[in-house]
């Protein structure tokens, strides 16, 4: 595959063309307001070859687990995401790493994506559908065989569905599939934390979730026009000020 890297430009142009090559590790873009930037940017890399990237972005989910989001998120160990050879996207602002993502190939066939976090002040920049673009466009431009790409947002006890995960996703060429899938939670390191908000069966204690797949020549052209426009939504200034 011809190496794209050398064509990006500083910021990822608006393209339709089904598959075009576009890599946002190369790219860094950064939303304004009047004279206001606030340099948000996003970068990405291989689990093995950025430690400072990983090491960056399981501190934010350190701290998001701590935070009244942990019932949505499973622990991303670091053995884990090595052995499976996983991509990292963080979004900064400025020294301020904020949001972060993961992907993997899936067993079958898929990219799987996880972790997706953004920390709640930034909530409304569209922040996690640039995100999952990012860590989707990188594991394309690295050649990671992939026919579709999935990921699951959970369901809580009440019934209730993660719905600003299911958003960003869906803005990106996912659907929901019919259905509702179980996770077994062995109170680990990795799920001990979401054993308060978690169902229990005879078995023990288990979370839901659904699954979300999106074919990876749509995931693709919808990811290159989510990070061309990300650049120009508007900032909240009053919220962001506020931190």
């Amino acid at each position: 595959m011809t190496d794209s890297r050398a064509l990006i430009p500083a910021h990822p142009p608006a393209a339709s063309r089904p598959g075009e090559a576009i890599s946002p590790a190369a790219a860094r873009s950064s939303t304004r307001h009047e004279n206001l930037n606030l340099g948000f940017a996003i970068e990405t890399g291989t689990v093995g070859a950025n430690l400072d990237l990983f090491a960056e972005g399981r501190r934010l989910q350190a701290r998001m687990i701590q935070s009244d989001q942990r019932h949505f998120l499973f622990d991303s160990l670091p053995d884990d995401a090595f052995a499976r050879s996983a991509c990292m996207a963080v979004a900064r602002n400025g020294d301020d790493v904020f949001g972060t993502v993961l992907a993997h190939p899936d067993a079958d066939g898929a990219l799987l994506v996880r972790t997706l976090i953004v920390n709640p002040a930034y909530a409304g920049l569209r922040m996690g559908s640039a995100l999952a673009s990012a860590v989707i466009l990188d594991a394309f431009v690295r050649g990671v065989p992939f026919a579709s790409v999935t990921c699951a947002v959970r369901v809580l006890r009440d019934g209730s569905l993660n719905k600003p995960s299911e958003k960003s996703f869906h803005r990106i060429g996912f659907a929901t599939e019919a259905g509702i899938h179980k996770a077994r939670l062995a109170g680990t390191l990795r799920d001990g934390h979401l054993v308060p908000t978690a169902e229990v069966d005879e078995f023990g204690h288990f979370v839901r979730y659904v699954r979300l797949r999106g074919a990876r020549a749509e995931v693709l052209d919808r990811s290159v026009a989510m990070l061309a426009e990300w650049r120009d939504i508007p900032i909240p200034l009053d919220r962001l000020l506020a931190e």
